[in-house]
C-alpha cells in the first residue's frame, strides 16, 4: 500500500515543482524539468490510487460529488505547511491525479526586480492596473508582489478573487479577504466576485485573471465607481493588451471603450520569463530585441560608465584583476554591438531599455518555460509534431474503430499494434512531458451529409450530420456554430428542469419591476423566447442575416439538421471567452 506522506515529503525535499501519480506508474516527480521516479513507492495499482484519492479529498463531501458527476476536480491541498494546487481526473475508471507544489513565501518586489514606477502607481486612488504575459510567465507571483507591497505599506482594504488561492496574505497594513473562484467556493465567477466587491467596501480590488467581456464590464465599473482595480491579462505584450481589451466589445461600442480606457487605464507591464542560470540581469534593446545577460556586480561597474559618466580608463583602475577587466570590457562591447548603449565624443548613454531581472524564482517552474532551462523557446503542446501526430491517430482510431465511450477507447488496441490506447497514451506522457488525457470525442455516422469545421488552428472544431442538405449550408451552419456558441438543437432538446429554473428568474425580474403576479406570467411566456435563441440552434439569429432564424433558413433550403458538435481547445478546463463570431466573420468575408 503506498505510502502518500512519504512521496510528498520526496518531492518536498528534492524542490520539485510536480508530482504525477498514474496507475500502471511508479509516482513522477518533476525536477528540473525532468520525470524522476519516485524511490519511495512502487508502481501504483488501482488499490492505490483510490488510496491516494482519499487522502487528497479527505472527507470533502462536496469535492468528491463533483469528481463523480464530472469525472474532474481541481482543488487544494495543504500539507507539511505547504499548500498543493490538485487536480483529479481518472483513466479507465481510475482516478489519476497531478498536484503542483505552491511555495508558501510571498514574492516581493526586490526578490523579482520590479520596476519602482510599478509601485509608486499602486498608491493611485482609482484606475486599472495590469499584469500581462504569456501563460506561466508569473503574472501571478508579481500580482502576489504588489499586494504584499501594498499591504506593508498602505491602509487600505484588499479584495482578491483567485482561481485557486496560491498565496496567502495576513493583514498588516492593509484588511485583506481572498476569495476563491469555482463550484463550491466562495464565489462562482469572477463575474460574480466583482459584482458584490462593491458592497463589501473595498479600496483595492485584485481580479486574478480577467477572461471575458463581462469581467471586463465589471472591473471598469468599479474603477470608475472609485475604486483601485488590478488584474492580469493572458498578452504578449502591451500594446496587444490595449487590443484585448477593445476586442472585448462590438465595433459599435469600441469608440466609446476607448475613451474609457484612456482615463481609466493607470498601468500595463508585460513580461516574460528569461534563462537565467548564474546571471541575475538581461538588458534587453527595445528597438531591436536583441538581449545581453550580466551578473549583477557587473552591472552596477559599468552603469558608473554609462549613468555616472566615468571615463572607461578610470573605470578600469577599479578592476584589479586581469580577468575581471576582460570580462568588463568584453560585456561594454556587446552593449555597444547590440546598441543597448551608445557613446559619443562627450558622454556615454542608455538607448531605449528594459532592464530584467532574472529571478529564477517563479513558483511554478513548468516544461514549458524558460526559467532555470538550458534553453530558452516559446513552447506550445500544440505546436509539438509527435503530439499533432498522436491526436491524427486517436481520431483515425475513433473513426474506425468506433468506441463508444472513453474509457472504451483507451482500452483498445491502438491501430495496429499489440498496445493499448492508454499504454500509448502514457508512453506519449513521458516522451513529450506534457500530461494529457483524452477527455471527449464525437463520432457522426450517417447516410445523408456529414460536415466538418476547424477554426483557428484547432481552437474549435465543429460537426454536423444532415440528413439531408448541401454542403454550402452545411459549412455556413458550421460556422453559425463556431460562432455562437448553442446548446442544443431545438427546443425540445433542452432538459425541462432548466427551463423551469430559467422562466423562476424571469417572474421574479418582473416581479421586481412591480408587475402584478398575472402580468408577469404573461411576460415569462412572452421573454422565455430569447433564452431558447440564446442557447438553441434553430432558434438562434443567422450570423450573415440575423433578419433569419438557422431553423427558418434550413427549412428553406429543404434540409433537416439531426445533429451537431462542438469541441473547443481547453474547454473545462479553463474558460476562456475570445470573440470567435468576429473571427468567423472575417473567414466568411
Amino acid at each position: 500500500m503506498i505510502n502518500v506522506s512519504k512521496v510528498l515529503d520526496e518531492a518536498i525535499k528534492k524542490d520539485a515543482s510536480d508530482i504525477h501519480f498514474i496507475v500502471e506508474n511508479k509516482p513522477m516527480l518533476r525536477i528540473a524539468r525532468k520525470l524522476i521516479p519516485s524511490e519511495n513507492a512502487d508502481v501504483l495499482t488501482e488499490e492505490d490510487m483510490n488510496t491516494i484519492y482519499d487522502f487528497l479529498v479527505k472527507g470533502n463531501i462536496e469535492a468528491d460529488k463533483v469528481f463523480q458527476e464530472t469525472r474532474k476536480l481541481d482543488t487544494l491541498l495543504e500539507y507539511a505547511d505547504l499548500r498543493f494546487r490538485v487536480n483529479i481526473s481518472s483513466t479507465d475508471g481510475i482516478p489519476i491525479a497531478t498536484l503542483r507544489i505552491i511555495k508558501n513565501t510571498l514574492p516581493t518586489y526586490e526578490s523579482l526586480g520590479v520596476p519602482d514606477i510599478v509601485r509608486r502607481m499602486t498608491y493611485q486612488p482609482q484606475g486599472l492596473i495590469l499584469v500581462t504575459g504569456k501563460t506561466n510567465s508569473g503574472k501571478t507571483t508579481t500580482l502576489n508582489a504588489l499586494i504584499n507591497e501594498i499591504n506593508e505599506t498602505q491602509n487600505k482594504k484588499i479584495l482578491t478573487l483567485e482561481s485557486p488561492v496560491e498565496f496567502k496574505h495576513k493583514c498588516k497594513q492593509s484588511v485583506i479577504v481572498q476569495k476563491e473562484v469555482g463550484y463550491g467556493q466562495d464565489v462562482l465567477t469572477y463575474k460574480d466576485g466583482v459584482k458584490n466587491c462593491l458592497r463589501e467596501d473595498c479600496d483595492i480590488l485584485v481580479i486574478g485573471e480577467i477572461r471575458d467581456r463581462e469581467t471586463m464590464d465589471a472591473a471598469i465599473e468599479t474603477a470608475e465607481a472609485g475604486h483601485l482595480v488590478i488584474g492580469t491579462l493572458h498578452t504578449k505584450s502591451c500594446a496587444e493588451t490595449i487590443d484585448r481589451m477593445i476586442n472585448f466589445y462590438d465595433i459599435s461600442d469600441q469608440q466609446s471603450i476607448k475613451y474609457m480606457i484612456a482615463s481609466l487605464l493607470k498601468l500595463v507591464t508585460s513580461q516574460r520569463l528569461i534563462r537565467g542560470k548564474n546571471d541575475k540581469l538581461v538588458l534587453i534593446n527595445l528597438n531591436t530585441g536583441q538581449w545581453i545577460r550580466m551578473s549583477m556586480t557587473v552591472y552596477k561597474i559599468i552603469d558608473k560608465f554609462i549613468v555616472k559618466n566615468v571615463p572607461y580608463e578610470q573605470l578600469m583602475t577599479v578592476l584589479a584583476d586581469e580577468e575581471d577587466k576582460r570580462y568588463v570590457a568584453s560585456i561594454i562591447k556587446q552593449m555597444l554591438e547590440i546598441e543597448v548603449i551608445y557613446c559619443g565624443k562627450e558622454k556615454c548613454r542608455n538607448q531605449k531599455v528594459v532592464i530584467f531581472e532574472v529571478t529564477n524564482r517563479c513558483n511554478l517552474r513548468c516544461v514549458h518555460c524558460c526559467n532555470n532551462a538550458d534553453v530558452c523557446s516559446d513552447y506550445e503542446l500544440s505546436k509539438n509534431e509527435e503530439f499533432r501526430s498522436f491526436v491524427a491517430d486517436i481520431a483515425k482510431q475513433v473513426a474506425t474503430k468506433n468506441p463508444a465511450t472513453v474509457e472504451d477507447l483507451l482500452s483498445q488496441k491502438y491501430l495496429d499494434t499489440d498496445s493499448t490506447v492508454q499504454e500509448v497514451l502514457t508512453g506519449k506522457i513521458a516522451t513529450i512531458g506534457e500530461n494529457m488525457s483524452i477527455r471527449r470525442f464525437t463520432r457522426f455516422e450517417s447516410e445523408g451529409l456529414v460536415e466538418s469545421y476547424v477554426h483557428g488552428d484547432g481552437k474549435i472544431g465543429v460537426l454536423v450530420n444532415f440528413e439531408k442538405g448541401e454542403e454550402e449550408l452545411a459549412k455556413d451552419v458550421c460556422m453559425q456554430i463556431a460562432a455562437a456558441k448553442p446548446e442544443y438543437l431545438s427546443r425540445e432538446d433542452v432538459p425541462q428542469e432548466q427551463v423551469e429554473k430559467e422562466m423562476e428568474i424571469l417572474k421574479v425580474q418582473a416581479m421586481n419591476e412591480g408587475k402584478p403576479a398575472e402580468i408577469a406570467e404573461k411576460m415569462v411566456h412572452g421573454r422565455i423566447g430569447k433564452f431558447y435563441g440564446e442557447i438553441c440552434l434553430l432558434d438562434q439569429e443567422f450570423v450573415k442575416d440575423p433578419s433569419v432564424k438557422v431553423g427558418d433558413l434550413i427549412n428553406s433550403k429543404g434540409a433537416k439538421l439531426v445533429a451537431f458538435a462542438r469541441l473547443e481547445k481547453g474547454e473545462g478546463i479553463e474558460k476562456k471567452e475570445e470573440n470567435f463570431a468576429e473571427e468567423v466573420m472575417k473567414q466568411i468575408k
